[in-house]
């Protein structure tokens, strides 16, 4: 497990029951001083804590970025374990269990340019017995995308995100990017992508983090943590609730737990989910179901 320290730095007032002397002042200024100095110091280049203010990306860190998520060809697999929690009060509603597949496409190797063609879905756990929740027809609850066609690019210093998803009249597109961030933090490279959701069935809001860490690492190196805030799902009931997982990154699909796999295995239907979409051939016949 790896802690994040966070550094919290709180100048409180000098509360006096007179006004200052001479020497209370110049003690205070002295300090105020010192502690400028040590603030600065930790936020130069090279030390723990990152730079203050955006921190945009190059053609390194979008070459970083790109083969963390997607790899260079050959498909990836995103595990991810996580909880529902019902907004305000934070009671986990349920537990959740999915897989993040994708495949890297590069029109042009020497242009900052990739496609990433994913799908991806969750199942939801009961957060008592670990069981898989089903609808009242007793079939599992499977909230499922079958594909999600990604064009990311680098626009200047800034990393920018298309996104494509849904068929026919729930079809939906996203852009992102003004808020993308890198931060070298040590040997941690850091990713943090926010995704504002505006589309015909939801509107909410999610985070990722993505985490590569340092060469030499025990594996999976490649690692990500998300939040969402978002409606309830049907099934839940009205209301509001925050999601939170982590994820890791495995090359081959048997490396995956046995748990996801036995539910792509043996769930009608979810065996889609065993590799991402081949091609934009397959995508647009998954966005034009009526066409074929």
């Amino acid at each position: 497990m790896h802690r994040f320290l966070a550094f919290v730095f709180v100048i409180a007032p000098l509360i006096a029951t007179g006004p200052l002397n001479a020497a209370d002042s110049h003690v205070a200024t002295a300090a105020t001083e010192t502690q400028t100095k040590e603030v600065d110091a930790m936020t130069q280049e090279g030390t723990r804590i990152p730079k203050s203010g955006r921190n945009t990306f190059d053609r390194d860190t979008f070459e970083q970025f790109v083969e963390m998520r997607i790899g260079t060809g050959d498909p990836v697999y995103w595990y991810g374990q996580g909880v529902i929690s019902n907004f305000p009060d934070g009671k986990i509603i349920a537990r959740v269990e999915g897989v993040d597949i994708g495949r890297l496409h590069r029109p042009d190797p020497d242009v900052p340019l990739a496609h990433f063609y994913t799908r991806k879905f969750v199942v939801f756990r009961d957060p008592e017995t670990d069981e898989i929740l089903r609808d009242e027809a007793g079939e599992i609850i499977l909230r499922g995308f079958p594909y999600m066609y990604f064009k990311v690019w680098l626009d200047g210093d800034v990393l920018r995100t298309d996104i494509e998803s849904g068929a026919g009249k729930t079809m939906f597109k996203l852009s992102a990017g003004e808020e993308n961030e890198v931060r070298h933090i040590g040997d941690l490279t850091v990713f943090t992508m926010p995704v504002p959701i505006n589309s015909p069935t939801m509107q909410a809001w999610e985070k990722y983090d993505f985490l590569v860490l340092p060469e030499g690492s025990a594996e999976p190196r490649n690692q990500v943590t998300w939040s969402k805030y978002s409606p309830n799902f049907p099934w839940m009931g009205p209301g509001f609730n925050t999601q939170h997982a982590w994820l890791y990154r495995y090359d081959a699909y048997e490396d995956l737990p046995q748990s996801v796999r036995t539910i792509i295995e043996t769930v009608p239907g979810a065996d889609l989910w065993r590799n991402p979409p081949k091609d934009l051939d397959e995508i647009h016949a998954l966005q034009n179901p009526d066409d074929n």
